[in-house]
């Protein structure tokens, strides 16, 4: 069965590597499985620079209540992207996720973040900064609105297995 064993979908998943840039699809949702994937993607990459896109599209995410640790999980990577969700507008102010303040957070600590709301905000920056032998791992529990198939279609790989 190991031999066989090809992975589970949507975990650490490689969906393509166009130009030696491996993108990484994750089902991640909550600050620790972010946090362990990131900590995974370091070993697993140990001499590549590490991205990480979060959608905050769950529930849960789209509050405020893990919006500390969700900073403190990305902040593993070397560069950061938060998107938006429409639905966080679902979300009363005051208990709402914050993109910009976690991207804020993350600068002051000498990060390169951003908070993008769109998905053609995100791959434009991709476009613009990506490098060969960088990860793009891609954090979301939907679709992050065609993220994945957007930023390889930019960078010019259909998507398949590293």
């Amino acid at each position: 069965g190991f031999k066989t064993f090809a992975g589970v979908k949507r975990r650490m998943e490689v969906i393509g590597a166009p130009r030696d840039i491996v993108v990484v699809d994750d089902f991640g949702h909550h600050p620790t499985a972010i946090h362990l994937t990131l900590e995974g993607a370091k070993k697993r990459w140990p001499e590549r620079r590490i991205w990480a896109f979060f959608e905050p599209r769950s529930a849960t995410s789209r509050r405020n209540i893990f919006q500390s640790e969700f900073a403190e999980a990305l902040g593993l990577a070397d560069c950061v992207v938060v998107g938006s969700h429409a639905r966080l507008e679902e979300v009363p102010v005051e208990e709402r996720f914050s993109p910009d303040a976690v991207a804020s957070l993350l600068e002051k600590e000498g990060k390169v973040a951003k908070a993008i709301p769109t998905v053609e905000g995100i791959v434009a920056f991709v476009a613009e900064h990506a490098q060969p032998n960088d990860v793009l791992m891609i954090f979301s529990n939907g679709d992050f609105g065609g993220l994945h198939q957007a930023i390889l279609n930019a960078l010019g790989g259909k998507g398949s297995a590293e």
